[in-house]
């Protein structure tokens, strides 16, 4: 277990050694309790983590891909929920103010994220890495879009199609193992 994901302190150091301009950021400390930590942990390939009404689902799952994002330089991440309209006010929110820390949605402060494209839902980071967030009511939209790893949000949405439709974007080549 990597107990220092888990740390009493309130701030994480996050560093970027392999950037010529590289800051140095403090993002707030996610306090995962024993079932997140066991679904941020977990290497499997695929992941189910459900739970009660405010269980901290979203969260744990936005950390994992904010980590996702930092331990694999250049990777490439898509955030899904049924429908796109609904990202915005929920799972953006949540990957914006409580893992990044910016003091509201619409006012990107962080350090890590090189730039936010707030009309193609897309964070940019130093170290190359993007997370997009999509929806798949219109799931057309992702049939050429290549992924190192995918993260669903509220997966009891989607349809059987949507899912098959996020693997077969899992091909981006500059991964190891995509998640």
């Amino acid at each position: 277990m990597r107990s220092s994901r888990a740390s009493a302190v309130n701030l994480k150091q996050v560093r970027f050694p392999d950037l010529k301009v590289a800051p140095t950021v403090h993002k707030p400390y996610f306090m995962a309790l024993p079932k997140q930590q066991e679904f941020m942990q977990s290497e499997a390939a695929e992941n189910l983590y459900s739970g009660a009404v405010r269980a901290g689902k979203s969260r744990a799952l936005m950390e994992k891909c904010y980590q996702e994002a930092i331990d694999n330089p250049g990777i490439r991440l898509g955030v899904f929920r049924k429908v796109r309209a609904t990202l915005y006010e929920t799972t953006i929110r949540t990957f914006a103010c409580d893992v990044l820390g910016w003091p509201s949605i619409d006012d990107p402060q962080s350090g890590i994220v090189k730039r936010w494209r707030k009309s193609e839902l897309k964070a940019t980071l130093y170290n190359g890495s993007e997370i997009i967030f999509l929806g798949m009511d219109k799931n057309s939209k992702i049939g050429s879009l290549e992924l190192g790893g995918a993260f669903v949000d509220e997966a009891h949405e989607l349809e059987i199609d949507d899912w098959n439709m996020i693997q077969t974007r899992l091909s981006q080549p500059v991964v190891e193992k995509q998640r």
